[in-house]
């Protein structure tokens, strides 16, 4: 009996050696396969021009264009309702996976006077997590910063799921597919007549209240932006995408905030272009025909605005940008010239 014994412990010894060296290497395969694999042939694909922001750069930038009008490589890595801490990560994550010689920066005030996200929705979810460029960023983004409900907690796997070979390949490396909004920018085929619902809109717009612990909050954390590429030798440009006539002439806060923003570029002595205080908006975006609501462009007009921002200040040297004489002075001066002083009431 013992003999027999002997005989079943000298065969299932070696019997679990196999299954223990067969797991390993399944895991390790699974580990190159899902996070290894995935990460190096994304680093092959390289992007010199990366887009950090708001929805409102999601559809108001169009990469395609960009690329088109200047020959770079750009990537939109806007996200839409994520707190501006959430950009940070997302800026440390894609400086670790690109060598970007431009960052473009999105400063619109809407963003930055939002509370941090209340609430999830799993539809946003689809263009915000495939597009975190690192384990540690899409780990940060979904359990710290996105403040993902417990019922929809599943996400958190489906950010791990997006670091396999099918998502990063798709993503990432050039094969977008039907991930193609998800990796370049939104198309926002919607219009809205913004005069329509003029009076509700200046209604909400004239109430907006200036929010002291969200501006304080984001804007502090536009600043952990700039810090940290204040350590590379990237051009930052910091940009704000064109909203509506309406909005910005109803909108008591946008002044301070434009203050603020511009004090800031020149601590920093990085380019700042305010878009809504360029002098050539009123040819280019009406408030009947170029929006989706009174502060996101649609999607002929993100092309519009897109083909500008290319041929006047991504496709030139800062030293040779020389738009900066075409905005107004502030908004004060952008409203003595705004169609809502002149239009008859």
């Amino acid at each position: 009996m013992n003999e027999e014994k002997q005989t079943e412990k000298r065969i299932s010894d070696p019997l679990k050696a196999v299954i223990a060296v067969a797991l390993f290497f399944v895991c390790a395969a699974v580990f190159i396969g899902i996070i290894i694999l995935p990460f190096e042939r994304v680093k092959m694909k390289d992007y010199d021009t990366l887009i950090i922001g708001s929805s409102e750069t999601k559809w108001g930038m169009n990469a395609a264009v960009l690329k088109e009008n200047t020959g770079c490589s750009v990537i939109n890595l806007s996200s839409g309702p994520a707190a501006i801490p959430g950009r940070y990560e997302l800026l440390k994550g894609a400086l670790r996976r690109y060598h970007p010689d431009t960052v473009v920066l999105d400063v619109c005030y809407d963003s930055f006077n939002a509370m941090q996200l209340p609430t999830w929705s799993s539809n946003n979810s689809i263009w915000i997590i495939p597009r975190m460029v690192s384990a540690e960023s899409a780990w940060v983004y979904t359990t710290q910063l996105a403040r993902i409900p417990w019922y929809d907690f599943g996400m958190i796997w489906g950010a791990a799921a997006d670091l396999s070979y099918d998502a990063w390949n798709h993503i990432l490396h050039g094969n977008y597919g039907i991930y193609q909004e998800m990796a370049y920018s939104g198309y926002a085929e919607k219009t809205t007549d913004l005069f329509a619902d003029e009076e509700e809109i200046s209604l909400r717009t004239r109430k907006a209240i200036y929010f002291e612990d969200r501006m304080s909050y984001n804007q502090a954390a536009l600043r952990d932006m700039l810090d940290l590429l204040s350590e590379t030798d990237v051009r930052v440009i910091m940009t704000t995408v064109p909203s509506s006539e309406m909005f910005s002439w109803y909108n008591p806060g946008v002044d301070r905030f434009w203050e603020e923003i511009t004090q800031m570029a020149e601590e920093y002595d990085v380019e700042y272009y305010d878009f809504n205080l360029y002098k050539g908006n009123a040819d280019l975006f009406d408030d009947r025909t170029s929006f989706r609501d009174e502060t996101h462009l649609n999607g002929e007009s993100a092309k519009v605005f897109s083909e500008l921002f290319a041929r006047e200040v991504l496709g030139k040297n800062r030293e040779e940008v020389s738009i900066k004489d075409r905005f107004y002075t502030d908004y004060a001066d952008y409203r003595n010239h705004s169609v809502y002083s002149i239009r008859p009431r």
